[in-house]
């Protein structure tokens, strides 16, 4: 940063370089996979409790549920068949889940 002074005096502050991680990957595993009653997801990276949609495979949404890190959801009211588990903050983060 430049600063001048009253009396004209012109200073520059030092120059610092910070590094940090750089890492923003998030990362969702859900198992076992096919699922009978409860389903495991386990979110890496996320830094926050989020919610997790349940689609079936037109897209539509079954049920929306908080998740923290590492946590257990019950699928035994769901019907026989393909789902889709998705991260409702990134939905690009998304895995296929067969429930029997």
């Amino acid at each position: 940063i430049r600063q001048e002074d009253i009396d004209g005096k012109i200073s520059y502050s030092e120059t610092r370089m910070v590094l940090g991680s750089g890492s923003t990957d998030v990362k969702m595993e859900v198992w076992p996979i096919p699922a009978h009653t409860t389903l495991n997801i386990m979110l890496n990276g996320l830094g926050k409790n989020s919610n997790v949609l349940i689609l079936d495979m037109s897209g539509k949404l079954i049920k929306k549920l908080p998740v923290q890190n590492q946590d257990k959801v019950e699928v035994n009211g769901l019907a026989s068949g393909m789902y889709v588990v998705q991260l409702e903050d990134n939905k690009s983060i998304s895995q296929k889940i067969i429930v029997q």
